[in-house]
């Protein structure tokens, strides 16, 4: 998996009780076409067998493999990156699983543009199925978009599938344990300035279970809304772009089933249409959640 002459890029992998999937998930990055790859899997006090099934593949294919007391998604994160040495990182979940030619695509994608970050497109399974993919937005060869560009436009970025730069990170690690959402953190601390590409191909196989935090949108909801109280500050965002666009979203994904909650966030949709220059995202969105209000009335008046 070494390859000197090309850029190193770190998978970290966190595992967890993941003892169906976890071999998929590192022969997935073993057989990369990429062949310049530091892998390091942490198994955070598993109590299945997935420890076992990790150091088999270990001895096979001698990536770094560490085991450990449960310690959070967070601080095994962090411990994994202080044993980063790539000039880009890319995570895959324990579950989750690659497509094989997915690094290449992405490192030639950051070489050739000189980007930040990196993303593609990420299908969903579940029992082994294809059932969709994430929302993905690509941009045009050689066209950059900075942070700013993805709130205001609503470029779609699936976040699971994010190639960084190592030294955009070096600038934001460590996570603050208690944070549940990883991902969003990075989203909210990184620069208005960062810039994203993208590879319109499939990077990353996203495995849906019964309990992913994903699927309870009152929960992704809280965490979100625990990070932007607790870690927003106006050093990457002066103008106060990123906090209005995310209560924004607040209003319209809530307003179907959780209506109360969603009009405290109501000002801040508002708020977002002229902090984004009147941007057609920015009003379409604010008009979605007063249409799915009004759906709510509607059905419980014929009730």
């Amino acid at each position: 998996m070494k390859n000197k002459e090309l850029p190193l890029v770190t998978v970290r992998m966190p595992a967890y009780n993941h003892e169906k999937y976890v071999e998929q998930a590192i022969l997935s990055v073993i057989n990369q076409t990429y062949k310049n790859i530091q892998l390091i899997v942490v198994d955070d006090g598993s109590s299945d067998n997935t420890p076992n099934i990790i150091q088999r593949l270990a001895n096979l294919y001698e990536f770094t493999y560490i085991r450990q007391e449960n310690k959070g998604v967070c601080a095994t994160f962090n411990y994994i990156f202080s044993l980063s040495q790539g000039d880009y990182i890319f995570d895959c979940a324990s579950d989750d699983y690659l497509e094989y030619d997915a690094i290449e695509k992405m490192i030639e994608r950051a070489q050739r543009s000189n980007s930040d970050i990196v993303y593609g497109r990420v299908k969903m399974i579940k029992n082994d199925i294809e059932f969709g993919e994430i929302p993905f937005s690509n941009l045009e060869v050689g066209v950059l978009a900075k942070k700013k560009d993805l709130l205001i436009k609503k470029y779609r970025t699936p976040i699971g599938s994010f190639l960084y730069k190592k030294e955009l990170l070096d600038k934001i690690m460590p996570l603050p344990l208690e944070v549940k959402l990883e991902d969003a953190y990075l989203m909210l601390k990184i620069p208005m300035s960062t810039s994203f590409a993208a590879v319109d191909s499939i990077i990353k196989y996203y495995r849906v279970h019964d309990t992913n935090t994903v699927k309870n949108e009152l929960k992704m909801y809280e965490s979100k809304l625990y990070i932007l109280n607790t870690y927003y500050t106006r050093d990457t965002d002066m103008n106060g772009l990123y906090y209005y666009s995310s209560r924004a979203g607040f209003f319209k994904q809530l307003a179907s089933k959780h209506k109360y909650i969603s009009l405290k966030y109501m000002p801040s949709a508002i708020l977002f249409i002229f902090k984004s220059n009147f941007s057609k995202y920015a009003i379409k969105q604010f008009i979605v959640g007063l249409l799915r209000l009004i759906n709510i009335n509607k059905s419980r008046i014929t009730e």
